[in-house]
């Protein structure tokens, strides 16, 4: 039986892919693969190159072993003996202070005012760009996910590493459309504008401006978003103090007659008018101060698409899911959703 040398196997599933690509080898019979020591043996009369050449096109890298070094009892040991444990826990460790320097500067001197640098007071910009560089550094020191889970995908034989590497990269650079603050509609404009300065949901008087978290990535961490769970907006008599407070440019003029945050949209599965009893005494109409809202001939809450601005109230006031929910969604009877009308 000839011995290989298998590199880059991460988990199972990439060395039942070797095994499967060297039995496929014109003049392999048998094939054993060990992840373990990371070798592997095969039968028949199949050459050296082509062995080598089926594993490097699954993905993978092998040389042919040296059988005498093999068989002695100290390269036998050597081969079972644990090299990646140490080199992952070094990776960890400088993962984990880059991570917490990250931290601090991300969510330590907003949240628990810790103090920073003088050269980042007010300057939001240099922030961002020192939070984005200690992204990169920590997705550098763990470049192997990305190098092994990119090549697996690329040769389809995804593996965990293959799960990492995407998670991680929608995490950095994904982007999630999102209820934006008025003003905010040109997402384009409001991604490369916005400064994450928070004074727009500062200045939000019945607090209906929230920050993103991390869903859509850490470039998109932190961006204002409506959240019509906690207020809604009341155009502030047309005097829009979100704004008037953006220093960037990131909301620019709005209409409340033309423009629209979103589009209010009727959940029939949670709607307390579109159940069985049908008891509701809507106060989605009463609270919505564009006349948007109204019933139908059977009594079941109808949107005017052209009177709506997305300005929350209905959803706010939405008694639904304060003491029923179907589906545990969290949704409410009324939705403001984003509009791409």
């Amino acid at each position: 039986m000839k011995q290989f040398n298998v590199t880059g196997m991460s988990c199972a599933a990439c060395s039942a892919r070797v095994e499967k690509a060297v039995q496929k080898v014109p003049g392999v019979t048998a094939c054993s693969v060990s992840l373990l020591t990371n070798s592997m043996g095969v039968e028949g009369t199949a050459e050296d190159a082509a062995i080598i050449s089926a594993v490097q096109a699954a993905g993978y890298g092998a040389s042919p072993a040296d059988e005498k070094a093999s068989a002695s009892p100290s390269q036998a040991e050597a081969r079972l003996e644990d090299h990646d444990t140490p080199v992952l826990k070094k990776r960890l460790w400088w993962s984990l202070g880059f991570l917490i320097v990250l931290m601090y500067f991300s969510m330590g001197h907003m949240m628990w005012g810790w103090p920073l640098p003088s050269f980042y007071t007010d300057n939001h910009v240099a922030i961002g760009l020192t939070q984005m560089l200690l992204t990169i550094i920590i997705m550098v020191i763990n470049q192997k996910f990305f190098i092994s889970g990119f090549k697996s995908l690329w040769h389809r034989a995804p593996n965990m590493d293959t799960l990492v590497a995407l998670g991680a990269t929608a995490a950095f650079g994904g982007e999630i459309d999102r209820l934006r603050p008025p003003g905010g509609q040109d997402a384009d404009r409001f991604w490369g504008a916005c400064i994450r300065c928070d004074r727009c949901r500062a200045a939000c008087p019945l607090a209906a401006i929230g920050v993103e978290g991390l869903t859509p990535g850490i470039i998109g961490a932190r961006l204002p978003i409506m959240d019509f769970r906690e207020g809604y907006c009341d155009m502030c008599d047309g005097a829009f103090r979100c704004i008037a407070a953006c220093p960037t440019g990131a909301l620019t003029a709005f209409d409340p007659y033309v423009d629209k945050i979103g589009m209010a949209v009727v959940d029939e599965a949670e709607c307390q008018l579109y159940g069985i009893s049908g008891t509701c005494n809507a106060p989605c109409i009463d609270a919505c101060e564009w006349d948007a809202l109204s019933l139908d001939e059977n009594g079941r809450l109808v949107v005017d698409e052209k009177r709506c601005n997305g300005c929350g109230a209905c959803e706010y006031v939405c008694p639904t899911s304060a003491y029923r929910n179907y589906d545990a969604s969290n949704k409410r009877g009324i939705n403001v959703e984003v509009w791409h009308g």
